[in-house]
């Protein structure tokens, strides 16, 4: 009976461990041509992907992100849901006074396991794509 008790409690353990979801504090992006963009938080869960990012531009600049804006891992696209802050594909401004603005993009869930992941805005000119965005520690394979 204890030995019942004792792995039933273990599983329970486990099954709430991989319902939590997966958060990336101040990952780290490989590649992009867009320094004044930045990311604060990644979060991974059953319900969507969530990216907590700034932009600080020094002017008070407009921006945005496209509707066909997506996330690329292991090969798949996981599709932008939305923005916290503006419409996708709506123009905004940054904050007069600071010339910067807190925002959060959400996208269709990525696997909890994902280790790398790829933004992209799409395949133009001026796109927003961020590459090799990883969890601090974690190292690209060389090629």
């Amino acid at each position: 009976m204890k030995r019942t008790i004792i792995l039933f409690a273990a599983v329970l353990a486990l099954l709430s461990c991989s319902q939590r979801e997966k958060v990336w504090d101040d990952p780290i992006i490989g590649n992009t041509q867009f320094s004044y963009i930045s990311f604060k938080k990644v979060v991974l869960s059953k319900e969507e992907t969530t990216l907590y990012m700034r932009i600080e531009y020094p002017s008070m600049s407009s921006f945005t992100f496209g509707k066909e804006t997506f996330i690329e891992a292991g090969g798949k696209q996981y599709a932008i849901k939305g923005c916290d802050r503006f419409e996708l594909g709506e123009f905004v401004h940054t904050d007069s006074k600071t010339w910067s603005m807190d925002f959060t993009l959400t996208f269709e869930p990525l696997p909890r396991n994902t280790k790398v992941f790829d933004l992209l805005e799409g395949y133009f000119e001026g796109a927003y794509n961020f590459f090799n965005v990883r969890q601090r520690g974690v190292t690209l394979p060389v090629a």
